[in-house]
């Protein structure tokens, strides 16, 4: 049995807290999905739970609301571009699910950190990604939790392009939500807007 270690403690708080945070995003996607496809709201759930992968999930919603509901291009792209950021972002949540923690020591100093995807075949193959730090992964936690607030008002602006007595997104929160996802978008890795340091 594993001998309790401060570090390694902290390091799994953060990642328990962090994935919390992402389920938030997955359940609020499912509401994003009841009113595209203007279905009841259990029919909803149930069908978004039928589909294994959050991807095809993302997928599927962004399809109809493009077909069916986004009119104006802005719509469309917003649509877009909170979809590749729902894609980016599960490859990071993808990398706290499947891990090992990594000991070293530096300047006689223990520290330990997280290992993505960590596997004696991938050191071999050199497919680890950066170990994470607590800040790294309070990071992503953070960033997290900001795009389920994204989803939030997302699903409250498809609300009102279906006419109901829901306040729209303000134009100016449809243009940031866009040039934020433009940013995050054009860096050149898919981890590159949670990288260590960022």
């Amino acid at each position: 049995m594993r001998q309790p270690d401060p570090q390694t403690d902290e390091l799994a708080m953060a990642i328990g807290y962090a994935l919390a945070a992402w389920s938030a995003v997955e359940n609020a996607f499912e509401y994003v999905f009841e009113e595209a496809g203007d279905l009841e709201h259990v029919r909803a759930h149930v069908t978004m739970a039928g589909i294994p992968k959050f991807v095809d999930r993302v997928d599927g919603c962004t399809e109809l609301i493009s077909q069916v509901l986004a009119k104006r291009p802005v719509e469309k792209e917003t649509c877009r571009r909170l979809a590749d950021k729902c894609k980016v972002a599960y490859t990071l949540r993808h990398q706290l699910a499947h891990f090992g923690f990594q000991v070293s020591g530096i300047n006689g100093e223990r520290i330990v950190r997280v290992a993505p995807f960590w596997s004696f075949g991938n050191i071999h193959l050199r497919k680890v990604p950066t170990p994470l730090s607590v800040k790294d992964i309070q990071n992503r936690q953070t960033e997290f939790e900001a795009l389920f607030h994204s989803i939030i008002w997302y699903r409250q602006h498809l609300r009102h392009l279906k006419g109901f007595d829901a306040e729209p997104l303000p134009t100016k929160l449809i243009k940031t939500l866009v040039n934020r996802s433009r940013l995050y978008l054009a860096k050149k890795s898919v981890g590159s807007m949670f990288r260590p340091g960022n």
